[in-house]
């Protein structure tokens, strides 16, 4: 297993930390921040942000793993949490307008929730979002192993992620 694999599953049980003690903004962020820099991990350089955390997205959860979102809404999310809370949507004519995406957990799942909110919203479990994303992952190392042109385009970014000093020494 290459090095930086072991990253992301620290994150994953971070996650899953911050999950148990209610912290469900942390989880989001760290979901999203591992997402967008895993998929430029094994995207092509020649994509922009945006795309290669769509293509992503698209190819190894919501088609194997569906959500009640789609990759632009995650994508819209993503800015939103991570980067500004008023992100201006470009306006794409090959595609509805996306939906806000609104978070529940725990117990509560999100086909159980109405608040008269528009219909321009989308109710996504933090959970299924957390294990359709581990799930994708964990699919598209599989290909990483047996790829090499994907193997070679994530070991070539890997090494500038993740660098690390030990301090204590």
């Amino acid at each position: 297993m290459i090095w930086s694999y072991t990253k992301f599953f620290e994150i994953f049980e971070s996650v899953d930390e911050s999950l148990k003690k209610g912290r469900v903004i942390p989880a989001l962020m760290l979901i999203y921040s591992s997402l967008t820099n895993f998929s430029y991990l094994t995207e092509s350089d020649e994509l922009s942000g945006k795309e290669q955390f769509e293509h992503w997205v698209k190819k190894w959860m919501l088609e194997r793993y569906p959500l009640p979102c789609n990759e632009a809404e995650m994508f819209l999310s993503r800015c939103r949490l991570l980067n500004l809370p008023e992100v201006a949507v470009v306006e794409d004519t090959t595609r509805k307008p996306p939906r806000e995406i609104l978070y529940t957990w725990g117990k509560k799942g999100a086909g159980q929730v109405s608040d008269g909110r528009s219909r321009n919203v989308v109710y996504v479990k933090v959970e299924d979002l957390l294990e359709a994303y581990r799930n994708g992952m964990i699919d598209c190392i599989e290909q990483l192993e047996t790829n090499e042109k994907l193997a070679r385009i994530f070991k070539k970014k890997a090494n500038k992620l993740f660098s690390s000093i030990n301090y204590s020494a």
